[in-house]
């Protein structure tokens, strides 16, 4: 357990909150077929987690100048968000439970995306969460984001914390290296991938956010 006073939680959204690495697998795929780019699985795990201005360095490395990413990026958005509209937002298991945990604590708590502001308040206000976070920090706010501090730093600021204050929930590898180095404390709970590293560097490991809830009464 630890010892440190929690005041404030935040919270990624892809992946941790959502269930949308995998929409975004199958939307990254049908978008490079459209665009007649065959966009292998190894690629878009790699990207799980990263800002999109590095995500579109490394699509360029990839597959070269000729692609439009901006553009293959726009019609991958445009899929998931379709497939949101039609069947609703695919809600992690616990996420609801998690914010009214953390709102009827009093606890402070931010979202910290590596996407833009436009596409997390899509997906909040479509799953009725935007009310459970006092503030949303995105890419566009970050010089450099996931795996570095930047983006956690930030967000514990913004709420008047400093990170030591804070407890970070987080899925992917990128998140946790980001989250572990601006000294908050970091729960992991993994979505498509577990590895060494990514145990080594969480302070806790819950298997769903139900599991999240009861460890952040223990806080």
């Amino acid at each position: 357990m630890s010892q440190r006073k929690i005041k404030g939680v935040l919270i990624d959204m892809d992946g941790t909150l959502f269930n949308t690495e995998l929409t975004s697998l199958f939307a990254w795929g049908a978008a490079g077929r459209e665009f007649g780019l065959k966009i292998d699985k190894d690629f878009m795990m790699s990207c799980i987690g990263l800002p999109t201005g590095v995500i579109e360095k490394n699509f360029y490395a990839r597959f070269g100048e000729k692609s439009d990413y901006k553009k293959l990026r726009a019609r991958k958005l445009e899929i998931m968000e379709d497939i949101v509209r039609q069947s609703g937002p695919d809600l992690k298991p616990g996420a609801r439970e998690l914010l009214e945990y953390i709102s009827s604590a009093g606890t402070k708590c931010a979202l910290v995306t590596s996407t833009t502001l436009a596409r997390a308040r899509f997906n909040l206000e479509a799953g009725g969460m935007l009310e459970y976070f006092d503030d949303i920090i995105t890419c566009e706010m970050i010089k450099n984001g996931k795996p570095n501090p930047d983006p956690y730093i930030l967000g514990a600021g913004r709420l008047g914390l400093t990170p030591f204050d804070c407890a970070v929930i987080e899925d992917s590898e990128n998140g946790a290296a980001s989250a572990a180095a601006s000294g908050a404390l970091t729960i992991l709970v993994p979505d498509l991938v577990l590895n060494d590293r990514m145990k080594a560097l969480a302070d806790h490991r819950c298997e769903t956010l139900f599991d999240v809830v009861e460890l952040l009464k223990t806080l």
